[in-house]
């Protein structure tokens, strides 16, 4: 009886392994990248999509400084990328006479804090990518009237 009983067993165990196959599966997802976004705060106001964005400053006549400006990207680029972030200060004009362009001679210099030039690659969301502030050199040699400087700021991407 033993005898029997042991050759079903080894009868069971042949017949499970002759009868068992495997498979393998896989779980597939494709997350699309999206293109790298600026933004660009001023004392944490968003102002990128404003045209043009006004700053009252100081008086010329003594030395001055704006407070920090912050560019932020977002992105899940699954490769790095080279970031460059261009600020270009023009002078300070005004008109005398009511139509006569007059400059100061005084521009505004840009003081960075923070200034990445590669984006990782990865999951980023409002990723502090420069951080900057204009500081300027004041003179009380200055006729009165209406002073602006134009500031032009690039975000360019690789």
């Amino acid at each position: 009886m033993k005898k029997i009983l042991t050759l079903f067993i080894i009868g069971a165990i042949v017949m499970t392994s002759i009868f068992t196959k495997s498979a393998q599966i896989q779980l597939v997802n494709t997350i699309k990248e999206t293109p790298v976004s600026y933004n660009l705060y001023y004392k944490n106001e968003y102002i990128l999509d404003k045209t043009v964005y006004s700053i009252t400053v100081d008086s010329l006549a003594e030395d001055g400084e704006t407070d920090k400006f912050e560019v932020t990207a977002t992105s899940n680029m699954n490769k790095p990328l080279s970031i460059n972030v261009k600020i270009d200060p023009k002078p300070f004009k005004t008109t005398l006479n009511g139509n006569k362009p007059y400059n100061s001679g005084i521009v505004p210099q840009v003081e960075q804090d923070t200034k990445l030039i590669k984006l990782e690659a990865g999951k980023h969301e409002n990723k502090l990518v420069n951080s900057f502030k204009l500081f300027w050199f004041g003179t009380e040699d200055l006729p009165a009237g209406d002073y602006v400087s134009n500031i032009k700021i690039e975000y360019t991407i690789k």
